[in-house]
């Protein structure tokens, strides 16, 4: 059961890491500037 656990943990995190990852690489400016639209739209 712990090791079913584990396995579902760290592949949480490397999902996360790579999906962050992307976004850095592909994505580097319009990301920030999709979140001051919103802060400042709201």
């Amino acid at each position: 059961m712990e090791d079913r656990q584990t396995r579902l943990f760290l592949a949480l995190i490397l999902s996360m890491g790579i999906w962050m990852g992307v976004n850095y690489f592909f994505f580097p400016n319009t990301s920030t500037k999709k979140y001051r639209n919103k802060t400042n739209s709201i």
